[in-house]
């Protein structure tokens, strides 16, 4: 079983050079509004905009320099693609990013900016994941997943970790929930703080999840191909939906 509390303390130290220590802003007006004292972690003050830098550039140092030295390789709609290109640039890492032919084009100038090479693949982010890690496989090169890699996971779980220095005392935390790839940020904070109550949220039509729920069935996730959203379900992952 991957021990996330240890792995995202790994990762906070391998990435500290790279990334930004995001601060915590109050809202007063959700304060007011809840009778609580509500915070945000700003990671849209983020390399690249979002979370999502934490975990590629920890993928990206994960990998040898035989594997990096042969490039890499992902599939994002936007906000992936976006991270692993900077992170790629900075490792002087050559970088291909699939996408869906409906990606946004601010999005797509954003990766073009950090010189990655984009592939159009599909009408659907799935499709594109497909052609990504066929090509990966037919090349040889590493493929940087989203969300289903633990080094992902440990990278994003880095949050976390800040979060309990900067809100020691913090009695809830709520987290948008996708492909698993935030599970280990609150998974953080449960581990360091009992009394924590952690949510993951999720909207209540996003497609696949809602699927599951009408059809009752298992998705037949497994450690071996899926670890993160295999490990989030054991665990009762799963989230509030809205």
């Amino acid at each position: 079983m991957m021990n996330f509390h240890q792995s995202a303390l790994n990762a906070a130290h391998m990435i500290k050079s790279f990334v930004r220590e995001t601060p915590v802003e109050q809202s007063h007006w959700l304060s007011e509004e809840t009778g609580a004292h509500v915070w945000f972690k700003c990671e849209n003050l983020q390399h690249t905009g979002s979370f999502k830098f934490r975990g590629a550039v920890n993928k990206l140092l994960s990998l040898s320099d035989e594997e990096r030295s042969s490039g890499v390789v992902s599939a994002s709609t936007g906000n992936h693609g976006a991270a692993v290109a900077r992170a790629a640039s900075l490792l002087e890492t050559k970088c291909t990013i699939f996408v869906p032919e409906n990606a946004s084009p601010a999005k797509l100038k954003a990766i073009k900016a950090y010189g990655a090479k984009i592939v159009k693949e599909g009408d659907d982010c799935l499709v594109a994941e497909t052609a990504g890690r066929r090509y990966a496989s037919e090349n040889g090169v590493a493929y940087v997943s989203p969300y289903n890699d633990p080094e992902i996971v440990a990278g994003q779980g880095t949050v976390g970790v800040e979060l309990i220095k900067q809100l020691p005392d913090v009695e809830a935390l709520f987290v948008s929930l996708g492909g698993g790839g935030t599970h280990l940020r609150h998974g953080r904070c449960h581990e360091r703080r009992k009394k924590c109550d952690c949510s993951g949220l999720l909207t209540r039509e996003f497609a696949c999840h809602a699927q599951v729920r009408r059809s009752g069935k298992n998705t037949g996730y497994g450690v071996e191909t899926h670890p993160v959203r295999w490990h989030r379900r054991r665990c009762g992952g799963g989230g509030h939906h809205f």
